[in-house]
């Protein structure tokens, strides 16, 4: 395990995963790619010039009749001193054995040079010599290279997207199961507060709560609908607040519902709750219903008194059989829910507080749960932004996309960092889709990877269509001739004769090469069919053209070697 900037010591992988700082998980980068190139050149070798050439033969003509010229004038200097000057034999000799030095040497030493600077087998012996020299050097170096990329880390952290909603694409459950792990425990050791929503049916956040309970993180989980009777997701809603967070959680799943529809739901509701005072509770709005309805049974609820004045003041007879199939859809909505919050206990709070929903079977409880559960989110993050500080729902597809779109600008405005995860890129998903930044996971079905290609966008390029060849000639040849020559008598008359010859050829050739500009896929749509198992392409939109990043989401990412805990500083998304 390495960082950047040094080497980092754990216990465990599990006490790296708190460790401050934002992740979405890890991108690789081979270290390799950092690898600096010895940046002096190979020494090349050094030709024999021409000049140098041409004076070595010019020095080797010469040599032999200059040699000769100064013996000749040793000699003759050697004979005056001897009988003009009357010197004995060996002083005379050896003085001209110095003044044939002096002559001669000079071009004895020029040819020596000249040779030598002309000689191929010295400048190659020469050329030999700086290579080894040259490769010893860069041996030298590329060894210092591989010795610090050792503690080079090639795996670093990535950090998710800098905005305040950030859509996540595509997936199964193991997959977003390791996403939450990661992302999680990274925004409890940040923030030290994470609310998760768990409507996938799967139980996803299952792990992300384990590891937290480890780390003896205070947890809250909330189960429906197993802990309905316990729960507090509608605790602290007064009669209006809650009346307001039923009816559109009861109509969020019907296209296009009327105005004049929600606001009967309501003025209903809200006279039922005039009837109840303050004491006002979905167990009691379900019995208060069934009175309405005269459906028979005891309602230990509802004091005497309020069952007499729901039952023969609240509406008249005529009102009540009109509003009588309101009433039943009324009752089939608050039935499921006429556990909740009954016991009037309180879980504990905690930094990590997930609400999930188990499989129910897509029946219509479930999602009115789902629904139930948006409703009061919304009602949370407005009425107290401060309990909220990080917000993943996680099986976001079966919710209106409205209500996400309403959810999502108050999260904005109260600056709450909201992750929605969708399984399949349709209905709210491919609404709730914008230019904001975007992560997709593996897309099994070919529509939605085909969606998620042309919001990734196109690319321009220029490629070769058309190649065309032609080849052509003509010859031609032509022979004309007159023969004679020119005479000129006295009385005018003149004769002449002429010889022309001309031939001719010609030959033609051309090829020609024709490009088109195309546009194609960033990313082609098989490839995000074929993503790997806990991969998450990172999409964010750039000014010239959209950044992409591959992102493993795998925990076990941190049981490999040289994993930093920080993003990489020469990643192109951090430059």
């Amino acid at each position: 395990m390495v960082e950047e900037s040094g080497r980092i010591t754990a216990s465990s992988p599990l006490d790296l995963l708190f460790l401050p700082g934002e992740r979405l998980g890890w991108t690789f980068r081979d270290s390799r790619q950092l690898f600096r190139p010895y940046h002096k050149p190979d020494p090349k070798p050094r030709p024999v010039s021409p000049r140098a050439a041409m004076a070595a033969d010019r020095a080797r003509a010469r040599l032999p009749r200059r040699i000769a010229a100064a013996l000749l004038f040793t000699g003759c200097f050697f004979l005056i001193l001897t009988s003009q000057l009357h010197f004995y034999v060996f002083p005379s000799g050896v003085i001209s054995a110095a003044f044939f030095c002096v002559t001669a040497g000079p071009l004895l030493l020029h040819f020596l040079l000249v040779r030598r600077w002309a000689d191929p087998m010295r400048l190659q012996r020469s050329h030999e010599r700086a290579t080894a020299a040259w490769r010893q050097r860069r041996k030298k170096f590329e060894d210092s290279e591989a010795r610090r990329l050792m503690d080079v880390a090639e795996w670093g952290t990535v950090p998710p997207p800098h905005t305040t909603r950030f859509d996540l694409i595509g997936g199964d459950t193991p997959e977003w199961q390791r996403l939450l792990v990661v992302f999680g425990a990274s925004m409890l050791a940040t923030h030290e507060s994470l609310t998760v929503v768990d409507l996938s049916q799967a139980d996803v956040s299952e792990g992300l709560v384990e590891v937290a309970s480890r780390r003896a993180i205070p947890c809250t989980t909330q189960v429906f609908p197993r802990d309905l009777a316990d729960s507090d997701l509608l605790a602290g809603l007064r009669g209006p607040d809650l009346v307001e967070v039923l009816v559109e959680a009861m109509r969020a799943d019907v296209t296009g519902p009327t105005r004049i529809d929600r606001l009967a739901d309501k003025q209903i509701l809200s006279e039922i709750c005039r009837a109840l005072h303050d004491h006002v509770t979905v167990t009691r709005l379900s019995a208060a219903v069934q009175v309405l309805m005269e459906k028979p049974g005891p309602t230990p609820e509802l004091t005497l008194a309020e069952r007499t004045t729901i039952a023969d003041e609240l509406f008249a007879d005529e009102i009540r059989r009109r509003i009588l199939p309101d009433l039943w859809r009324l009752d089939a909505h608050l039935h499921p829910l006429r556990e909740l919050g009954g016991r009037g206990r309180r879980p504990k709070a905690g930094n990590l507080d997930v609400i999930a929903v188990q499989d129910h079977g897509g029946n219509a409880a479930g999602e009115l749960l789902h629904d139930l559960i948006l409703q009061r989110l919304i009602r949370r993050i407005t009425e107290q932004p401060d309990e909220i500080r990080v917000l993943v729902i996680a099986g976001a597809d079966g919710l209106a996309a409205k209500h996400l779109t309403r959810l999502s600008d108050q999260c904005a405005q109260h600056d709450i960092r909201l992750v929605l995860i969708f399984r399949r890129l349709q209905d709210a998903a491919r609404q709730m889709l914008d230019r904001g930044p975007v992560g997709f996971m593996r897309l099994r079905n070919h529509e939605d990877a085909t969606v998620a290609a042309e919001y990734i966008g196109y690319e321009h390029k220029f490629v070769v269509s058309q190649q065309t060849r032609t080849v052509g000639g003509s010859d031609n040849k032509s022979y004309s001739a007159a023969a004679g020559e020119s005479v000129s008598i006295k009385q005018g008359w003149q004769w002449s004769w002429t010889e022309t010859v001309t031939i001719g050829s010609s030959t033609e050739r051309s090829t020609g090469t024709t490009t088109e500009r195309v546009r194609e896929y960033t990313v082609e749509p098989t490839t995000l069919q074929n993503l790997p198992s806990n991969t998450l392409l990172l999409v964010e939109a750039r000014v010239n053209g959209p950044s992409l990043t591959v992102v493993n989401c795998d925990p076990s990412t941190l049981t490999l070697p040289r994993v930093s805990m920080q993003p990489l500083r020469d990643s192109p998304r951090n430059r």
